[in-house]
């Protein structure tokens, strides 16, 4: 079974929670999530999340604190998502 480790940021200013929609010829196309990517080798969940963020939605964050660890099987992959709190 393919084992995936992936990191997203839970970004919350000013009572607002930043989510980002996945395009939609993606998997899950359309849906809503967390901002964040997969965990490459050699890399902690933190720098992970630091790149992703930037790459993605070019901001800079602080990761804080864990929020959550969950792991999901869909058909053949396992995937462990860890998420943190993040300031911007």
């Amino acid at each position: 079974m393919n084992r995936i480790k992936v990191v997203a940021g839970v970004i919350i200013k000013n009572n607002k929670v930043l989510i980002t929609r996945r395009a939609p010829k993606e998997n899950f196309g359309g849906g809503w999530e967390f901002p964040g990517g997969k965990i490459e080798a050699n890399e902690t969940p933190e720098e992970c999340l630091a790149r992703e963020l930037k790459e993605e939605l070019n901001v800079n964050i602080s990761v804080g604190k864990l929020c959550t660890e969950v792991y999901h099987i869909y058909n053949d992959i396992s995937i462990c998502l860890i998420a943190y709190y993040c300031l911007y």
